[in-house]
């Protein structure tokens, strides 16, 4: 939603957005290539690709070394600037070791960010009233609440425990005359009319409305598929209970299924094409090894389906995130059962339980010469 905020408040004459919570975007710096600015060479290319893999999140860049308190105040604030100035997810994945894990550490952390966001924030609007020539009057307005609901001085969640997205210019939006803020912790929405929405506090007129209800998360896009197990389980009921899975790939019951870049694995808690490249590579060395062997049915057992969702909650229980409301747990879906569902343990960690699977003979799976399941 933010990106749709950021480019319609240049083309609409009036905005208005309904914050729920606050969002803790970052600067994304964006670099234009042109015939001056050259991109990497192919060498940097491939030394960045090399070090996705030994990357926590999968990029060519890793958590510091050191916890927030190793370092002093003047330090801190020398790396948080660094981090800053460099952009893209760099504030949030190339900190300090512990932000994500201890709770002194990401109130460092957030509170950076929280001072660098509100010295962007003016707040300041116009107030309009119509003359008798239907034309804008307007006076300058001063509200400090903008600041307060954008990047309130206490954090309304840890810092990094929900989806971060990357902004160019987002907080200067809050700036112009023609865009409003309403803040729905204060004034929720009580419901829709015929010409616009009605919060607790007054009744507001639009021309078109732009609903970011999200989205089934992870899950979602399996669910809604008919995926039949070897019994005629639908793959969503069998995760009525919560998610199963073994390595984040497969789940017990449907032997020679695999998908990718789905719950129980890095996923959107990595770089995406990282995720997806370390995953396919891992199922195509499979399916070689069952063709080659000559079996014709690999299948997860239930054992090990426990064994690698008890890894995945232990992983998560370890750091901040089950502590906030996100789709990251499935909060944002009525009904889906509270769980964390990405595996935190980083991707060097997740390359080598992939790697150990493989090596101790595709241990916590089955594998048969005979295709003893139903048509998927």
């Amino acid at each position: 939603m933010l990106e749709i905020i950021q480019e319609l408040s240049i083309v609409v004459s009036q905005l208005t957005v309904f914050q729920r919570t606050p969002n803790t975007a970052l600067p994304m710096r964006q670099i234009d290539y042109n015939d001056q600015t050259k991109p990497l060479s192919l060498e940097e290319v491939k030394t960045s690709l090399e070090a996705r893999t030994k990357s926590f999140a999968g990029f060519d860049y890793n958590f510091l070394p050191r916890k927030c308190f190793d370092d002093t105040p003047e330090q801190r604030a020398e790396v948080y600037e660094k981090l800053w100035q460099e952009g893209d997810f760099k504030y949030w994945l190339g900190t300090y070791s512990d932000t994500l894990f201890a709770q002194d550490a990401n109130r460092e952390c957030y509170n950076f960010w929280r001072d660098k966001t509100r010295a962007k924030i003016n707040g300041v609007y116009k107030q309009m009233m119509m003359n008798s020539r239907s034309r804008l009057n307007s006076d300058l307005v001063l509200d400090p609440k903008v600041a307060d609901i954008l990047a309130p001085i206490e954090a309304a969640y840890s810092f990094g425990t929900k989806r971060i997205p990357l902004e160019q210019g987002y907080f200067e939006v809050f700036n112009e005359p023609h865009v409003k803020l309403v803040d729905l912790k204060a004034t929720p929405i009580e419901g829709f009319t015929e010409t616009g929405i009605k919060t607790s506090a007054e009744e507001l007129d639009f021309d078109v409305i732009i609903a970011a209800t999200g989205f089934d998360a992870l899950t979602g896009t399996l669910t809604r598929i008919n995926i039949k197990g070897k019994d005629g389980t639908l793959l969503k009921d069998h995760w009525e209970d919560g998610v199963k899975t073994y390595l984040g790939l497969t789940s017990h019951g449907y032997p020679n299924l695999f998908f990718q870049y789905g719950p129980q694995a890095p996923t959107v808690f990595c770089n995406g094409p990282t995720c997806a490249e370390v995953q396919g590579n891992w199922v195509i060395g499979t399916i070689n090894h069952c063709r080659d062997h000559g079996f014709k049915m690999i299948e997860a057992t239930a054992a090990s389906e426990k064994q690698w969702k008890d890894k995945v909650v232990r992983l998560a229980e370890a750091s901040l995130l089950p502590a906030t409301k996100s789709w990251y747990c499935g909060d944002n879906i009525p009904g889906k059962v509270r769980e964390p569902l990405l595996y935190l343990g980083g991707v060097p960690a997740y390359c080598e339980d992939l790697n150990a699977v493989r090596g101790n003979g595709f241990e916590g799976f089955v594998l048969d010469d005979e295709t003893r399941s139903s048509k998927l």
